[in-house]
């Protein structure tokens, strides 16, 4: 039962920073002012969306 409780929280962790890295990607993307502004816009709101429920989460 440990084992699962670990695993779980290892992919809990891995998805936190990877939220986070799209997050970041996405508000860098509209601040150097990249052609297709809609996923910047896109990676931003779903990084951040994310990265709030996986806090929730965990």
């Amino acid at each position: 039962m440990g084992e699962k409780m670990i695993n779980k929280n290892i992919r809990l962790m891995i998805g936190l920073i990877s939220t986070r890295i799209l997050c970041f990607y996405g508000v860098t993307g509209l601040f150097i002012n990249k052609p297709i502004p809609f996923a910047s816009y896109l990676f931003a709101v779903g990084g951040a969306i994310s990265t709030i429920a996986l806090i929730w989460e965990f």
